[in-house]
């Protein structure tokens, strides 16, 4: 049964002066945590490049502190995202026996999904994907100007990224007096070194070119 609103009709209102005496009585804002029904049918129908310019917008105009929300809000479903299974090796690349291997859209979505949690700050929760990646290339030959080429050098270029994202990590850690587990991230540092160095031996052993320049000049040139 709806809720009735008092009004007074001690004397006779107009239909504008009946919904002030209204308005009075409603709350001044909507509850927190509650989206507007409108708005709920705008994110579930706009597209995904309108919804990014909303987004770039919202944050370029907002302050700090609307600015953090944001943040912590998406850190929390990344955190999420980061802890999903990794997909199998097979799916990522066709040809994989040939010299013209090709990889598959699972390739460039796992690319997306690890970009996706080094760009909130969360560089070392991102990291296994990026060495399950490496790890997936050994033993593949690819060619020159290829689209295996041009994958990989995509990869290299995210895991420069990546690094700067967990030097960023630690750093707002340290000024922000949070826990810091140095020896696992001394750890996942390793493994994602010693992968780039054994495929620069097989590369070499093949006579490719080493793809992961960018991403170990970026790890050597850190002392954590």
């Amino acid at each position: 049964m709806p809720v009735q609103i008092p009004v007074d009709v001690s004397g006779p209102l107009t239909y504008h002066e009946m919904l002030k005496e209204r308005q009075k009585l409603l709350p001044a804002s909507p509850c927190i945590g509650h989206v507007n029904l409108q708005m709920d049918s705008f994110l579930a129908s706009v597209n995904a490049d309108e919804l990014r310019a909303v987004c770039r917008q919202l944050l370029a105009t907002s302050d700090k502190a609307t600015q953090n929300v944001f943040t912590n809000v998406a850190r929390t479903r990344m955190l999420r995202q980061s802890k999903k299974p990794l997909p199998s090796r097979e799916s990522l690349f066709k040809n994989a026996h040939t010299n013209d291997p090709l990889p598959t859209q699972v390739v460039y979505d796992t690319l997306a999904r690890a970009r996706s949690i080094f760009g909130v700050g969360l560089g070392f929760e991102s990291l296994h994907i990026l060495l399950f990646l490496i790890r997936s290339t050994s033993g593949l030959r690819w060619e020159l100007d290829s689209k295996m080429e041009d994958a990989l050098i995509v990869l290299d270029a995210d895991l420069a990224q990546a690094i700067q994202s967990c030097k960023e990590q630690v750093a707002s850690k340290v000024a922000t007096n949070q826990p810091l587990d140095l020896e696992a991230y001394r750890h996942q540092l390793k493994e994602l070194k010693t992968a780039m160095e054994d495929i620069r031996k097989e590369t070499d052993a093949w006579g490719g070119e080493f793809p992961y320049e960018k991403g170990l000049i970026s790890i050597n040139g850190w002392r954590l």
